[in-house]
């Protein structure tokens, strides 16, 4: 989905790798934290690049770990405060 795409492009643009890199692992429903894609201080700047990109506010109610342990899992996070 294109929610899905600009999700990858924050990791490429985070981690500056292609995203045909990300691709096979982000694609899929691997756990972000465990596969070290994801730690705190990029999770801090994942929120803050949400927020701005699709014009949400992530509340307290989301901030745990499995909301952002996978493409899927933040998209649908996204999806859920969009509407």
């Amino acid at each position: 989905t294109s929610i899905d795409q600009t999700i990858l492009g924050f990791f490429s643009d985070y981690l500056e790798v292609s995203d045909s890199d990300l691709d096979p692992l982000l694609q899929s429903d691997s756990d972000l934290f465990q596969t070290g894609i994801l730690d705190s201080a990029s999770l801090v700047s994942l929120i803050v690049y949400l927020e701005a990109t699709f014009n949400i506010s992530i509340s307290e109610e989301f901030l745990i770990q499995d909301t952002f342990s996978s493409i899927k899992s933040i998209r649908n996070c996204v999806l859920a405060l969009k509407e």
